[in-house]
């Protein structure tokens, strides 16, 4: 049997452990630039020694340090394909609405600098061209996620788009600390008995 000690799997059960992050990974986001729009992002999870070595244990069955086709499907099948209930820890806003993330393609995994790396793409062809705004949110807090140092937001193409990472508290995220597992809903308006999380977006624009 597999072990999932840390595994992401394991967030799915463990709701009330919320405050106390029990992994670590570091978000990139890559905006895919076509004709000078916008037609999607990858998303990259580079993810601590710990969890490296543990997917590699259990999915690496050759040993060889790269993952086949079939040996990929089994780390999405096993080991990330139930964070579609928590919208893939994303968040996607124009203006004053924010979206769900409900579907997501061409996921990869691949070990760089010894961390193990999941990357996957999010299109936004369903969006209006212009200003967009993203941030990356784990509603259990089982997980600990920051932006990648070197890199946290590129362009597959150069061009007159930019950037910045900021902390929004006019657009912070309300959630429920005692919320059964399955309970994963946005709430736009604070009410009693709901903590509040201030996201660090990143802005996304056409100079």
């Amino acid at each position: 049997m597999k072990r999932f000690i840390f595994s992401l799997v394991g967030l799915l059960f463990i709701q009330n452990l919320a405050a106390h992050p029990h992994m670590f990974f570091a978000n990139r986001y890559t905006l895919e630039v076509q004709q000078d729009r916008l037609v999607g992002v990858w998303v990259d999870w580079i993810f601590d020694v710990y969890f490296t070595q543990e997917i590699c244990f259990d999915y690496d069955l050759d040993s060889s340090g790269d993952f086949d086709d079939f040996e990929t499907q089994e780390i999405h099948d096993n080991a990330f394909i139930n964070l579609a209930k928590y919208n893939y820890f994303q968040l996607i806003r124009q203006g004053n609405q924010r979206y769900k993330v409900e579907a997501i393609s061409q996921f990869q995994v691949f070990v760089e600098e010894e961390h193990m790396v999941y990357r996957f793409f999010i299109t936004l062809d369903d969006f209006p061209q212009g200003e967009i705004y993203l941030a990356t949110y784990d509603p259990t807090f089982f997980c600990a996620i920051a932006y990648a140092e070197d890199n946290p937001v590129q362009f597959s193409q150069p061009g007159s788009f930019n950037y910045t990472l900021e902390e929004n508290s006019d657009f912070p995220v309300y959630y429920d600390p005692w919320g059964a597992p399955s309970d994963n809903p946005i709430y736009e308006q604070w009410k009693p008995g709901l903590e509040t999380y201030i996201p660090v977006e990143a802005y996304i624009w056409h100079e």
